[in-house]
């Protein structure tokens, strides 16, 4: 029973576990995406409370559900005390740390927490069911927890102290999360240390070895350190004098033998001198010539031992023989338990077998004697593999042997070995050679007159064609590289010259300047009175056609007048009470069909200053506004010196704004809608209501004429800028003449540009005079395809603060679309003139609302005022050529040459730049490049133009079929290009 109890209470663990795996791993995930209800709800919680570090807290929950998913339990808390303290204080420092960013947190008090961490939420989620920007997460710091403590803390030590105990909470979090690693690394350092093994060998490289090397055809071994190899003491006693007569005495038989090695070595077995006689198996041996004395052998350490333990080092001794003494080497008892044999007190002597070696590797005996290496044993003998020669030796069956005495060996003279001369392989071959050639070439002069020198004149040596390819290679880039070098020396002096011309119309004495302005008498009158007879007439007409409309669909509305202006014709349109005059403009479409297929009807269901709707008709016969009209309106009205012409409503009322009030101005429409002729006469307006020390014109014109008589222009700020990436350059030297102004005002104390010039008034000879600055950009959607950000970034950032600076901006546009006019441009130009468009996109995009795409064009427009809360329809001004020309000429007769800003001469400079730097398909030059050098060349191959020109053998390939279908190149021999007959034509063209 406690079995089933105890299995049905894990199974239940285990389900429980897979469970909350499952959904803490589930709800995580919705949490992260912030979709659904939940997932919205949770991201706003922990958002609220943790700030910029929720995201770590669902992705926890996600750790601890795929924990409890494999293995079906939580993270431990036994034994892990320190790490979740680290974990906790780390996370509470980084919370509290990121709410230093937070604006006015010195300001903060403990009781304003809420309220001010609220208002930050609103940026971040309007409710908690709707996350509104994630891109404002970063202003919530460390949420609510984090700027709640902050506050808390600050007002006991200040933003100082709450700096430096965050600080300090942090490195203590830290301490305790590396704590237990720290702990294990050294306790496993010191356990390391504890096992580590003091190992030494005789064989192991120490610094201060000493090397002995001996003398055997040049093969350098290695001795051991004799400090390692010191003898046993055991065996350096001194024996007792009566250990002969001791029968019981055992002899030790130890043999130590090698390792197999390459390298040969001599073996010598030791001679013991003894009461007793050792028996042992013999086999009868050749006779055995006694060898020469040779220095003792160190047998070195084979690569093949593992450990300097396996190594058995022999030391053993040899016998020197010297005529006619002969010398016995004692052995020394050893301290092991030797093994026991049966002996005889009688002591033998065994000559040495010496190993036979071949004549190169032999030397000559010493003369010395050599001393005896005292014999090394190890601590263990281990078996070891003996060379082959040794093996055959220990082979043999061993014999008891018979006591004999000690007699003296005869010594066979050793014979040295024969000595080669050394003789040098080259001297061997000069021996050889005979000066036949020096006879061959001797001359014998008979005669006592002296031999005419004769001089051999060297003919050259005729060019392989493809040296003379190379020749001409060179020869051709020879004379582009002195061309190029021509053309920009010229082009160096070309803009030295124009800077010189340029730099005569800067002066830093300001220019006075008292003439009569301009006056509406330079300007002509343009008189339509003869077709307001005609536009009254289809007038009448079409009152009694929309009435018959209004009818037919039961619309409880009438035409009650109408108000003819220079464009449209307005019928008023008094609805009965009750009737919705939205009714009215649903039947749009029925106006137009019945008014012939007319699709300039606009229906305005609330005319400003009337309480009648509007049907807007374009004229039968459409009425130009003079500009002069315009003007004279101007001068009567008022003295302000930035006020524009926008044109002349349907009332006949002239609409003018003032420039900053607006404080810019955006104008769009297509082609032939009046734009251009809008802003001329903007700018003439201007230049006739201004001296040029009281406003001056930065003019951008991309397509390089439409301003092109302003060049001489006395208020021109600038020369004309005709080429887009120059207009970059001179928004952003715009940029720096706005913050130059702010940084002038903030000097005077003074808040903005109108505020100081009724600051100078008095103080002239002190204060410098400051023109208004007016910038007017053409064809606005060119300038952004070249300049792209930057002209986004510079518009923007006039547009937000040159108001101030005095500073203003007239755009103008043919292509409206979010691409060319993005919000961050029109979000600060709040005045735009809409005329005919293509579209409601394009009317949208303008205006924000639908009605550009309706008007006839021509000067008719829809002018959005900030002030006004509708659009209003009007007609702008026309203006002729003649009428500028004749207003330039007056005031250039009047007030002389332009005076230039000294820090925008350096676009003229560029304008040179740009000119010469017109952007052009790449493959195209390159293509141009490759044909200019086949046609002065008459280089067809392959690889040449893929050796000049860096191209790839396709690349090339395609432009030699290029030129064959131009008919530059055509097909040869074996396949060869040839120069074609379109050469021909090339050469006279550079020719003519």
């Amino acid at each position: 029973m406690k079995k089933k109890q105890k299995k049905t209470s894990e199974s239940l663990s285990l389900f429980l576990a897979n469970c909350f795996g499952i959904i803490f791993i589930a709800l995580s995930i919705i949490a992260l995406t912030g979709k659904t209800v939940i997932g919205s709800t949770l991201t706003y919680c922990f958002a609220y409370l943790f700030g910029v570090f929720y995201p770590f807290f669902f992705a926890f929950f996600i750790v601890l559900g795929i924990r409890l998913l494999i293995k079906k339990s939580p993270f431990p808390l036994k034994g892990y005390s320190l790490i979740w303290v680290g974990i906790l204080l780390t996370f509470f420092a980084l919370l509290c740390l990121s709410s230093f960013s937070y604006r006015g947190i010195e300001e903060l008090s403990f009781y304003d927490v809420a309220s001010a961490y609220q208002i930050r939420m609103k940026g971040f989620a309007s409710s908690i069911l709707s996350i509104d920007s994630y891109g404002n997460l970063g202003t919530l710091g460390g949420g609510y927890l984090g700027l709640f403590f902050f506050a808390l803390l600050q007002s006991v030590w200040g933003k100082i102290g709450n700096g430096i105990f965050f600080v300090v909470v942090l490195l203590a979090g830290i301490f305790f999360l590396s704590y237990y690693a720290v702990i294990f690394i050294a306790a496993d350092v010191k356990k390391r240390k504890e096992n580590k093994v003091a190992y030494d060998s005789p064989f192991h490289k120490k610094k201060g070895r000493k090397e002995q090397h001996l003398d055997r055809n040049d093969d350098y071994e290695e001795v051991p350190n004799t400090d390692y190899l010191k003898p046993d003491p055991n065996l350096c006693a001194p024996l007792e004098k009566d250990w002969r007569g001791n029968k019981n005495a055992q002899n030790v038989n130890v043999s130590f033998a090698p390792k197999e090695s390459s390298t040969p070595f001599q073996e010598e077995t030791p001679i013991v001198q003894d009461s007793r006689i050792v028996t042992q198996k013999t086999q009868s041996v050749p006779p055995i010539t006694p060898a020469p004395i040779v220095s003792p052998i160190v047998q070195p350490r084979s690569e093949s031992h593992a450990n300097f333990d396996d190594i058995a080092p022999i030391y053993q001794r040899q016998t020197v023989q010297q005529p006619p003494v002969q010398q016995q080497v004692e052995q020394p008892p050893v301290t092991q338990q030797p093994q026991v044999q049966q002996v005889q007190e009688q002591p033998r002597v065994v000559p040495q077998a010496p190993v036979q070696q071949e004549a190169p590797n032999t030397q000559a005996p010493l003369p010395q004697e050599t001393k005896p290496v005292e014999p090394v044993i190890p601590p263990q003998v281990q078996p070891v593999e003996l060379p082959k020669h040794i093996q055959e030796l220990q082979t043999v069956e061993e014999t008891p042997a018979t006591p004999q005495p000690v007699q003296e060996e005869k010594k066979e003279p050793v014979h040295p070995l024969p000595q080669y001369e050394r003789v040098n392989p080259l001297e061997a071959v000069a021996r050889n050679v005979q000066p036949k050639e020096k006879q061959e070439h001797t001359v014998e002069i008979k005669t006592s007159e002296p031999a005419p020198e004769v001089i051999e004149e060297k003919k050259p040596a005729e060019l392989t064609e493809e040296e003379k390819q190379r020749q001409t290679e060179k020869e051709y880039f020879r004379r582009k590289r002195e061309k190029a070098l021509e053309e920009a020396r010229e082009k160096e002096a070309r803009k030295l010259r124009k800077k010189q011309e340029l730099l005569q119309f800067v002066s830093d004495v300001p220019k006075i300047y008292d003439y009569a302005l301009p006056t509406d008498s330079l300007l002509s009158d343009h008189d339509d009175s003869k077709k307001m007879q005609t536009n009254n007439l289809a007038a009448e007409k079409r009152v009694e056609i929309i009435n018959n409309v209004l009818r037919n669909y039961d619309v409880k509305a009438k035409a009650v007048s109408y108000t003819v202006g220079a464009s449209v014709t307005r019928f008023n349109i008094e609805t009965e009470p009750g009737e919705r005059s939205d009714r009215i403009s649903s039947l749009v479409d029925e106006f137009k069909r019945a008014l012939n297929g007319d699709k300039t009807v606009r229906v305005e269901t609330v005319v400003e200053g009337r309480s009648t709707s509007g049907i807007e008709v374009g004229n039968a016969a459409p009425m130009a506004v003079s500009f002069r009209e315009v003007f004279e309106n101007i001068e009567v009205n008022t003295k302000d010196n930035l006020l524009l012409p926008i044109g002349k409503d349907v009332s006949g009322n002239v609409i003018i704004y003032p420039l900053n009030k607006m404080p810019h101005l955006l104008i769009a429409g297509t082609t032939g809608s009046g734009k251009s002729v809008l802003v001329h006469s903007m700018i003439l307006t201007l230049i006739m209501r201004n001296y040029p020390s009281q406003m001056k014109l930065i003019l951008i014109d991309p397509k390089q004429v439409e301003f092109v008589r302003y060049r001489d222009c006395s208020h021109l700020f600038c020369p004309v800028i005709s080429q887009p990436n120059t207009a970059v350059q001179a928004l952003k030297k715009l940029v720096d003449e706005m913050e130059r102004r702010f940084h002038m005002l903030s000097e005077y104390k003074l808040s903005n540009f109108e505020e100081y010039l009724a600051y100078r008034v008095g103080k002239e000879a002190f204060l410098p005079e400051l023109p208004y600055l007016v910038c007017v950009i053409d064809e606005f959607a060119d300038l952004m395809m070249v300049g792209g950000k930057d002209v986004t970034i510079n518009v923007q950032r006039l547009g937000q603060k040159a108001r101030a600076a005095g500073i203003h901006l007239i755009i103008a546009t043919q292509r409206p679309s979010k691409d060319n006019v993005p919000m961050t441009i029109k979000a600060n130009i709040p005045c735009r003139i809409g005329l005919s468009c293509s579209s409601q996109v394009d009317s949208r995009v303008i205006l924000d609302e639908v009605g550009a795409e309706t008007l006839l064009g021509k000067g008719d427009l829809l002018f959005k005022n900030p002030t006004k809360k509708s659009l209003i329809r009007a007609q702008s001004p026309f203006l002729a050529n003649d009428e500028i020309d004749r207003v330039l000429a007056y005031v250039k007769d009047k007030a002389g040459t332009p005076v230039y800003d000294k820090a925008f001469i350096e676009l003229a400079e560029m304008e040179e730049e740009d000119e010469a730097q017109i952007e052009e398909d790449p493959t195209k030059a390159l293509y141009d490049r490759v044909k200019d050098f086949v046609i002065n060349t008459g280089i067809t191959s392959k690889e040449s133009l893929m050796r000049n020109f860096q191209l790839s053998s396709q690349k090339a390939e395609q432009f030699l079929t290029t030129m064959a279908s131009q008919q530059i190149l055509m097909p040869g021999y074996e396949g060869k290009y040839e120069l074609g007959p379109a050469v021909f034509s090339f050469h006279n063209e550079v020719k003519s």
